[in-house]
């Protein structure tokens, strides 16, 4: 169940990622699907997408000259402010910080 759940949220992370279209993916109910996610994960299934995006703007943050908006955006966040506050609940440290500690500037 992870791997399939990891591939559909990694195949187009700027996509809308609901919950019934994860435990459909799974092939349980919501309800089963976050419990079983939960239990197998320690996380949530809405914190291990939230994840998930991060990691992939922490790659474009170290790789691209793209604006934080734009990444915000390719990744699936709905605006660059709530990329900002999921960024740093997740590193501890914006994005802005994270790209220029990647690139020697801190």
């Amino acid at each position: 169940m992870r791997a399939r759940i990891v591939e559909f949220v990694r195949a187009d992370p700027s996509a809308p990622i609901t919950l019934a279209a994860m435990a459909q993916v799974a092939g349980m109910t919501p309800s089963s699907f976050v419990r079983s996610f939960k239990r197998s994960t320690g996380l949530t299934p809405h914190r291990f997408v939230v994840e998930q995006r991060v990691l992939a703007a922490r790659k474009l943050l170290a790789t691209s000259d793209l604006p934080l908006v734009e990444i915000a955006l390719a990744v699936g966040f709905s605006s660059q402010s709530h990329f900002g506050v999921a960024f740093r609940a997740v590193t501890g440290e914006s994005p802005a910080r994270y790209r220029r500690l990647q690139r020697g500037q801190g």
